[in-house]
């Protein structure tokens, strides 16, 4: 290789060029982990901040709850195939999506136990690991797509588009 194709090829410290295709999709992935960081809640996005309560969580809240956390990976798809470029920002995300997919079944799986249940019953067990499940998945996705969600933004400020 000459010097000439070497110094024209990316290195990690200095990646490839974005297009404006590119830049197009950062942004729009940047509402979409917005909105899955916040369970499609988009009145949270607006700077109101959860009630914190202690009422008991329905086994309808958590079939709606499953529903959402279900339906990441079409979210993300509906951004369309990014470029080259940024192409593994969509991978990860993709993963973050597999562990929010399964904070769904958990979801699900918590929604089927009673609500209230006597001491000793084996359903209670069930429950609590359908919760602690959903907690873990959900906080694993959480980390892989907030963790994708930064390197977006730092390609976005590489690139002067923000």
């Amino acid at each position: 290789m000459t010097a000439t194709a070497e110094a024209a090829e990316p290195t990690a410290a200095e990646p490839a060029s974005l297009t404006a295709a590119d830049i197009a999709w950062l942004e729009e992935f940047d509402a979409f982990a917005q909105l899955e960081l916040v369970g499609g809640d988009a009145e949270l996005l607006e700077g109101d901040e959860p009630a914190v309560t202690e009422e008991v969580v329905t086994a309808e809240e958590l079939q709606a709850q499953a529903e959402w956390l279900r339906g990441c990976h079409a979210r993300l798809a509906e951004l369309g195939a990014p470029g080259p470029a940024v192409q593994h920002l969509y991978f990860l995300a993709a993963e973050a999506c597999g562990d929010i997919a399964w904070a769904g079944k958990c979801a699900e799986a918590w929604a089927s136990v009673p609500d209230v249940l006597a001491e000793g019953d084996p359903r209670l067990e069930q429950s609590m690991a359908a919760a602690r499940c959903l907690t873990t998945r959900t906080l694993d996705g959480t980390e892989r797509l907030v963790d994708a969600q930064l390197e977006s933004f730092e390609l976005l400020v590489r690139a002067g588009a923000v």
